[in-house]
């Protein structure tokens, strides 16, 4: 067992049973590299935009104890928070396709 160690390549803390040439890019990223940093900062932005569509669909919810009747402008805001949702969505799955083989994240994705 003692050549065991020497098998896991230096950039792997785990072993695995694919070389790391054939991980997806997301099994190879690590802390802080550039990869890391921007998938951090794009789920920072996707995470900001659903936080600021729930404020505005909290606001007409708690305003809709008080009213009976909706205005225009909460239907844009529902409308713009779907909108965000969708676009989250599709962000997700690009980011989900980092983490899956050669090609499984586009198949799956038009499969849905």
């Amino acid at each position: 067992f003692t050549g065991i160690p020497d098998l896991i390549p230096s950039e792997l803390k785990y072993l695995s049973p694919v070389t790391t040439d054939h991980l997806p890019p997301g099994c190879r990223m690590r802390n802080k590299d550039a990869l890391w940093l921007q998938l951090a900062a794009q789920l920072t932005a996707m995470l900001a935009n659903a936080k600021a569509a729930k404020a505005g669909l909290d606001k007409i919810r708690q305003q809709s104890h008080q009213t009976l009747f909706y205005s225009w402008r909460d239907f844009e805001v529902s409308t713009s928070a779907m909108s965000s949702l969708l676009e989250v969505s599709a962000q997700l799955q690009g980011v989900e396709s980092l983490f899956l083989p050669n090609g499984e994240g586009r198949q799956a994705a038009t499969e849905m």
